[in-house]
């Protein structure tokens, strides 16, 4: 697939999740990950991991150790708490909080701010004595996508084990299937990386472009093992899968383009 193909299924996708609340990625730490490593992956200094945390220590932390990373926005010039605010559909108050910013705090060029929780701030600023206000409220935790059931032959290959699978319906066309937690995500075709890095509500998010000029994208994964450009085989694993932010169960989404078009991932071809 030319690069400008698989370009447009990045901007698709990309476009998709814009929307999407803000939210924390889950990563499990591995064996030989530090905190270091994570800040490095992730953008993140080592201060936010140990608070977003609360670790004391950043030499003490073991494996299988869920770390929460936050969403971060680095100041540019002629940003103001004003227009990050409603960059990211947050409140002045609540990204002051984040970042215990006082009301006479300056923003510098290049410091790097916490993204707020927006369905914390909503429910924060619920009055107590409006049921109204507490239903809505309460709706904005609720998952923005939809989903539909369909018959779907459950015994297909698919990249994690399968204990409940829909179809997702709207701005995104694929399936989000329900596993168990930390369950190994695995390639069902292989080809090669063309892209990878989190992205914002979906976790972590592998793009594989096949022999066969298909485009796989696997969606909520806790952290990637392949890098960009590695060729990857039938079967094999390209991380583990992370629990959704919204509902908290472990979800995978799963999703295959063809010629820039979204294709039924139950159809799309699979093995070499």
């Amino acid at each position: 697939m030319p690069k400008r193909c698989y370009s447009v299924c990045l901007f698709i996708f990309s476009l998709a999740v814009f929307s999407v609340h803000s939210s924390d990625t889950l990563h499990i730490l591995e064996k030989g990950e530090t905190l270091y490593a994570l800040s490095r992956k992730y953008s993140v200094p080592v201060a936010i991991l140990l608070e977003r945390n609360n670790i004391s220590d950043a030499g003490k932390i073991t494996v299988g150790q869920k770390i929460y990373i936050p969403e971060t926005y680095t100041i540019q010039k002629g940003d103001t708490l004003y227009s990050i605010a409603k960059k990211f559909s947050v409140t002045v108050e609540a990204l002051r909080k984040a970042n215990s910013l006082s009301d006479s705090a300056v923003l510098k060029v290049g410091k790097i701010l916490i993204v707020p929780e927006r369905e914390k701030t909503a429910v924060a600023a619920v009055p107590k004595n409006t049921a109204t206000t507490q239903q809505n409220a309460q709706a904005s935790w609720e998952d923005p996508r939809s989903y539909i059931k369909k018959s779907i032959d459950k015994n297909l290959l698919w990249p994690v084990s399968v204990v409940d699978i829909s179809y997702l319906s709207g701005k995104l066309y694929g399936v989000a299937i329900d596993s168990t937690a930390n369950a190994p995500v695995q390639a069902i075709a292989s080809g090669r990386v063309i892209s990878i890095g989190p992205h914002r509500g979906y976790g972590q998010v592998i793009f594989i472009q096949s022999k066969t000029k298909h485009v796989y994208v696997y969606g909520g994964l806790a952290q990637i093992l392949p890098q960009a450009g590695a060729h990857i085989t039938v079967g094999q694993k390209l991380g583990t899968l992370a629990a959704d932010s919204l509902t908290g169960t472990p979800r995978l989404y799963f999703m295959v383009y063809a010629n820039n078009k979204p294709l039924d991932p139950a159809k799309a071809p699979r093995g070499k």
